[in-house]
């Protein structure tokens, strides 16, 4: 397989332009380690240009990295210290706002096959049903904006019910300034507006023709997050989930934040 060929000057560009998003977003450092050759948010700003080119694995770019920043530091310290700004990075990943519509669903983030399961490494990963059917692993639950932009979300095992997951999602809902929440059959029964089944004796009220449209946006939503690899490469636990996870979000996110700063 040939090498993939990068212009440094696009490579650079789009390095620094998130870089300067990121400072924005990023609380301030307290102090300064020598050892620390490049910043956080730099670190952050690198592994998000590689989902950017659609380059698969982290190591072969931060390879390829090396030849045009040499004085940066090595791999191993770089996916150290990204594991280490997780709880950093699922607090800016998303922003709150006041919203008059969201649309909630959830996508099923596999870990391994089912014929797997058993050698998978993963403790807190389960087994369940989907509408992609039986998976082994974990779901994303997440709120969006009709324009697309995550506001909100949560990485629940796959044998969750939605119901549960949406109440922990509720929690919040007054930081969001009370918007209205929709959601597929499989939330009937909660708080969000969803469409009747065919044998309901009650059919929710609120539920209106356009709001079956406004639902798909979601869905594309998920779609965008798959092509940012949080499906590929192996996983080997929860915390290296929720890292991918979130650096897909953080990335899908940066391009509301361009337009919307």
């Amino acid at each position: 397989m040939a090498r993939p060929r990068y212009k440094i000057a696009r490579l650079r560009a789009h390095l620094v332009q998130v870089h300067r998003l990121l400072t924005l977003v990023f609380p301030k450092p307290r102090g300064f380690w020598s050892n620390q050759k490049v910043s956080t948010p730099k670190l952050v700003a690198a592994y998000l240009t590689m989902l950017h080119f659609k380059h698969p694995h982290f190591s072969t770019w931060w390879v390829l990295l090396k030849e045009f920043y040499p004085h940066w530091c090595s791999f191993t310290q770089a996916y150290l210290r990204l594991h280490k700004a997780l709880e950093t990075l699922e607090g800016v990943a998303c922003r709150t706002g006041v919203y008059a519509l969201l649309v909630c669903d959830s996508a099923p983030l596999p870990v391994c096959r089912l014929k797997r399961k058993k050698r998978c490494k993963v403790r807190e990963a389960s087994l369940g049903y989907s509408t992609q059917g039986w998976v082994y692993g974990f779901k994303v639950h997440a709120w969006v904006t009709l324009e697309g932009e995550i506001v909100q979300y949560r990485l629940e095992t796959a044998s969750l019910h939605d119901t549960p997951a949406a109440e922990q999602l509720n929690v919040r809902w007054a930081e969001y300034g009370g918007p209205r929440v929709l959601g597929d059959k499989g939330y009937v029964g909660t708080t969000y507006i969803t469409p009747s089944k065919q044998n309901a004796k009650s059919p929710d009220p609120r539920n209106r023709p356009e709001y079956g449209r406004q639902r798909k946006r979601v869905e594309t939503v998920f779609s965008q997050l798959v092509s940012k690899h949080i499906r590929v490469g192996q996983v080997k636990s929860l915390r290296s989930l929720r890292l991918k996870v979130t650096l897909a979000i953080l990335a899908h996110n940066l391009d509301f934040w361009r337009v919307n700063p």
